[in-house]
């Protein structure tokens, strides 16, 4: 059986919430590199979606509440940017340092900015490739994971992108994508799971990357959207903080 919806929400905003193997989110974020490569049960708790897991049926589902609460706590997404963290160092990547994790986690993006004009912090950046670079150990990292024709961790990084987005990160998760097609100069990459970035990064957020571009999606996500959706930049940007009235952590 799967957790109950506000799992997510109490995962991501407390130290004592574990899950069902009694690890919180310190413990998963502790993981060192080769129990993050071997372990297959932690990333659909890291990076829920929308969707239940054919691989682990019992993995939290992300609903609109859970949906609706990381749009509106900035100290939720700031965690998200911690999870993130942490697998952008196992794949060989890094944040951009001259963002902290709670300006990371207020960005949008501006259309309207010209080549190579920066934002400003904590409001909307036009370059979001720039916030995601590679590591010191970027090669021996990659080559380790993900830089091959096929691996686990493909549909790890597919996850990944589809999670920020869902839950309010778009900046953090183009330029995932963008890092990773950049990040793969000869590429070794197959073109199916570079299908499947690009649909998690880029095509109407109710459709899975699984789905055709016919698929029925998510309705409630559908709906929502049609309706003008609750992920504002009034919303996104109008309350950023440490911890916020209900007690959620950094």
């Amino acid at each position: 059986m799967a957790p109950q919806p506000d799992f997510i929400i109490s995962f991501y905003s407390t130290s004592t919430m574990h899950d069902a193997q009694g690890r919180t989110f310190n413990d998963l974020l502790r993981f060192n590199n080769q129990e993050l490569e071997y372990n297959h049960d932690y990333i659909q708790i890291l990076f829920p979606l929308p969707e239940s897991s054919p691989i682990n049926p019992g993995a939290p589902v992300i609903t609109p509440e859970v949906r609706q609460a990381f749009i509106k706590h900035p100290a939720l997404r700031e965690r998200l940017v911690l999870a993130l963290e942490r697998m952008l160092q196992f794949y060989g990547f890094g944040l951009n340092p001259s963002y902290s994790r709670l300006e990371l986690a207020t960005m949008t993006t501006a259309p309207d900015h010209g080549p190579g004009e920066t934002a400003a912090r904590g409001d909307r950046i036009d370059d979001p490739s720039a916030l995601i670079g590679r590591g010191a150990n970027f090669k021996r990292r990659a080559t380790a994971s993900w830089l091959k024709r096929g691996d686990h961790n493909h549909l790890r990084l597919t996850r990944i992108i589809r999670c920020l987005r869902v839950l309010g990160l778009e900046v953090l998760a183009r330029a995932l994508f963008e890092q990773l097609l950049e990040s793969d100069e000869e590429r070794v990459v197959s073109q199916r799971s570079r299908m499947f970035w690009a649909r998690a990064a880029e095509r109407d957020l109710w459709l899975a990357p699984s789905e055709d571009n016919d698929g029925k999606g998510v309705t409630w996500l559908r709906e929502e959207l049609e309706r003008g959706g609750s992920a504002s930049d009034e919303t996104m940007e109008g309350d950023a903080g440490g911890q916020d009235e209900e007690g959620m952590v950094k």
